[in-house]
């Protein structure tokens, strides 16, 4: 809703700049300032969507990375010989996942009540009482899942905190003014084609910005990324109880 909303508001603005009666630059010296700031910013836009959509597939990874280490952990220790133990992960795992669900990715990287589920559950691993050697082998098939699982949520972390810096976004920023003030005061040949060329390219400006702070904030995806594995882990734990 707040991505529509910003659009509305970019496409609004960008048809009161092309429709600015102020011309205040000729077009043949507009021309050399548009294509020198146009270029540097097009190459700085195209650098920062890829870095903040990368880091975005290495969240969405870690994610689910994270919840198949847990699923793993779940579905071994079902063939435990202590079957209370079984009981006390699922239910271990399943508060965790819960817990997860209700966090957005910024309280989630620092939700001390999702921390301390985690920590629990890691602790009731590792009070597993083994008897004999199959389930001496299973609980070093956990562990190994439990260690992946806590590698994955370290890195969920610290993706979830990192953001495109200071310097880059005053720079695009910058840019983006700079190159938006230069169409709406260029004179141009007042025709319906003229118009509809600096409503696209101001539309076009905005909107790239609106798209890289969509990714950098990672706040329309949060649902997608963070929240969905989780639900479908605890759907499998629930139809597999039944």
């Amino acid at each position: 809703m707040k991505t529509i909303s910003l659009a509305v508001i970019a496409i609004i603005l960008a048809l009161t700049l092309a429709l600015n009666p102020i011309k205040l630059l000729p077009l043949d010296e507009s021309s050399l300032f548009f294509v020198v700031i146009g270029v540097t910013y097009g190459v700085m836009s195209a650098f920062a969507i890829n870095d903040v959509d990368k880091a975005l597939d290495e969240l969405r990874d870690s994610f689910d990375l994270e919840v198949s280490s847990l699923k793993s952990v779940y579905l071994l220790s079902k063939g435990l010989s202590d079957k209370s133990a079984y009981k006390k992960i699922a239910k271990s795992i399943k508060e965790y996942c819960t817990e997860t669900i209700s966090l957005n990715l910024e309280a989630y990287a620092q939700g001390n009540e999702a921390h301390k589920k985690f920590h629990s559950l890691l602790w009731l691993l590792s009070a597993i009482k083994v008897r004999g050697a199959r389930d001496n082998a299973i609980f070093g098939a956990i562990i190994d899942e439990a260690k992946l699982a806590s590698t994955s949520r370290d890195r969920q972390i610290t993706l979830a905190k990192d953001r495109l810096p200071l310097i880059q976004w005053i720079l695009e920023l910058f840019l983006s003014v700079l190159l938006v003030l230069i169409l709406a005061i260029t004179t141009l040949p007042y025709s319906a084609a003229s118009l509809v060329v600096v409503f696209l390219m101001v539309s076009a400006i905005l909107l790239t910005l609106i798209v890289i702070y969509e990714l950098d904030t990672m706040s329309d995806f949060e649902d997608e990324i963070s929240n969905e594995p989780y639900r479908k882990l605890i759907l499998l734990m629930d139809d597999d109880s039944d």
